[in-house]
């Protein structure tokens, strides 16, 4: 996976059904390659019929990175 700083556009955190999350952008990228999602930290494999985009946002991480792209902005 990318290990880019999540953000609201392209590197949404999206939670997956195993509890990982991942940002939509890589979730995207396997999911045209492979026609089904599996998580990369687990290999938990979900019903290729889940899109990335259908997945819930995690909001407490995309807030801390917000807070963080803010703090960084600042130094």
């Amino acid at each position: 996976m990318c290990y880019d700083l999540y953000d609201s556009e392209e590197k949404t955190p999206r939670n997956l059904n195993c509890g990982h999350t991942v940002c939509e952008d890589c979730l995207s990228i396997v999911y045209e390659k492979k026609k089904f999602l599996d998580c990369p930290t687990c290999r938990y494999k979900h019903d290729p019929q889940i899109k990335p985009n259908m997945l819930t946002k995690n909001f407490i991480v995309l807030q801390l990175a917000c807070q963080k792209k803010e703090i960084r902005k600042n130094h």
